[in-house]
């Protein structure tokens, strides 16, 4: 009887740990996005004088988002590097899960030039981005992306090894490149990060073809009902997403073939939860996301 206990119990324990590892594991189009008030699991990593913090107001899109405010004090001890880590939803097979690139907004609050890269760490070894994403000194909001290509990082011994068992995700600043940063006095502003199957996801628009454009939803914030207006330079397919601010998909508003021009659609929130909303529009190699309010 005791054997049997024992090792019903084993069985329950390793399949919580599987279900605990398996909700943590990272997926297409999840995000952070810091509304609710916490720092969603990222953190510095050791004992820091200033740990990244959560500010209730400031991010892209005004005095409503929230944002993660990160610290850099440029000294030799703890606190002195800017790197931001998450050993949480960000690991996993990153292949897998078909997530080529991953999306973000920063804000240099900073006198000083940064180079930031992304760093993961795995079976394969430490690894970090080739190439940098300059952040010019005292920039405001800005959507950047980092490649999750194996063409783009560089380090360890196997790239493909460490993309399919990522057990470290950062962020940091770097000149030359490596997994642990360079000490630096510079204070940044982060926000909605994204993983993506396709080039970029960011809140704020990004134009890879001339003339595509989506609007902010009007009225915003709304109740129950708004407007969602977007433009396309000739005739193509279209998606319309909604997501929650947990990254769980809660409708599909558009998914057809448009012709070249401005068009609008509404949207019914009438037995939806009052709260903040993403919508996603997809277009050929265009993506774009802005956040809504529904107030009730």
């Amino acid at each position: 009887m005791w054997k049997k206990l024992t090792w019903f119990k084993y069985l329950w324990f390793t399949s919580f740990i599987l279900i605990i590892s398996t909700a943590l594991a990272v997926i297409p189009n999840q995000f952070d996005n810091f509304q609710d008030g916490t720092t969603q699991g990222w953190g510095s990593g050791i004992s820091n004088p200033t740990p990244p913090v959560n500010v209730t107001s400031g991010g892209p899109t005004g005095a409503t988002d929230n944002y993660l405010h990160i610290t850099a004090n440029g000294g030799s001890s703890a606190g002195g590097k800017l790197v931001i880590i998450n050993t949480t939803q960000w690991t996993g097979n990153y292949i897998g899960a078909g997530v080529q690139s991953v999306s973000m907004n920063i804000k240099n609050f900073s006198n000083t030039v940064l180079s930031l890269r992304i760093a993961l760490r795995g079976p394969g070894g430490d690894f970090w981005s080739v190439d940098p994403v300059i952040i010019a000194a005292q920039s405001d909001w800005q959507p950047i992306v980092f490649s999750i290509q194996p063409a783009n990082l560089t380090g360890g011994v196997n790239v493909n090894a460490t993309l399919a068992g990522v057990s470290t995700f950062r962020i940091l600043h770097s000149l030359t490149g490596e997994f642990i940063g360079d000490p630096i006095a510079a204070q940044i502003g982060l926000d909605n990060i994204t993983a993506a199957s396709q080039p970029v996801l960011v809140e704020g628009e990004t134009e890879l073809l001339n003339n595509f454009t989506l609007e902010q939803n009007y009225p915003n914030p709304f109740n129950p009902s708004t407007k969602i207006r977007f433009s396309i330079p000739s005739t193509e397919k279209v998606k319309i997403e909604v997501f929650n601010t947990t990254g769980n998909k809660v409708a599909t508003l558009l998914d057809e073939l448009k012709i070249a021009g401005s068009h609008e659609i509404e949207l019914n929130a009438d037995n939806w939860a009052s709260g903040v909303y993403f919508y996603k529009v997809s277009a050929r190699n265009f993506i774009s996301t802005k956040k809504m309010i529904l107030l009730k």
